[in-house]
């Protein structure tokens, strides 16, 4: 997925979010997403679906963000 291009803070922020004492959060997302994904194989409702996949994939490209983060803000303060 692109992205746009993401300033220091918010790349220092997203970081602060793999701290060990954040842990909570990012399960809390990953739970969220299992959720979504459970609710999708039962949906009947089209709109639902669509809904449900947007959620997914928004909670996926968040988390992916976090994940990424370190290497994109050393990317970003120029450092290889």
């Amino acid at each position: 997925m692109r992205t746009r291009e993401l300033t220091g803070p918010q790349l220092t922020a997203l970081t602060r979010l793999r701290l060990p004492e954040m842990e909570g959060v990012i399960e809390l997302l990953k739970a969220e997403m299992s959720d979504a994904y459970a609710a999708l194989t039962k949906a009947d409702d089209q709109v639902q679906i669509y809904r449900l996949q947007g959620k997914i994939t928004t909670l996926g490209a968040f988390i992916e963000l976090v994940e990424t983060s370190s290497e994109r803000l050393s990317r970003h303060n120029g450092r290889p």
